[in-house]
């Protein structure tokens, strides 16, 4: 789980966690915990599952969905209800 709220050029490169049924009922590789600013770009790399905490503001320059064919980014926020 992340905890740092100021990132220049984060990367998500993690493919852990699961996806079972549902897109949204994924189990998250990474877990944002509170607010985050990304100074100039944020990567999802291919197979990554994110979760950004409901209620929290996230603020980024440029986002670089890094998908590739055949592969999916999974994002959702931890608000599931």
């Amino acid at each position: 789980m992340l905890t740092s709220n100021k990132f220049y050029d984060l990367v998500v490169s993690n493919t852990s966690g699961s996806v079972t049924g549902c897109a949204t009922s994924f189990t998250p590789g990474v877990a944002f915990a509170a607010a985050a600013t990304v100074f100039d770009t944020m990567t999802i790399n291919p197979d990554g599952k994110v979760q950004f905490n409901s209620g929290s503001t996230y603020v980024f320059s440029n986002i670089n969905w890094a998908g590739t064919s055949g592969h999916t980014i999974y994002v959702r926020n931890s608000n599931l209800s």
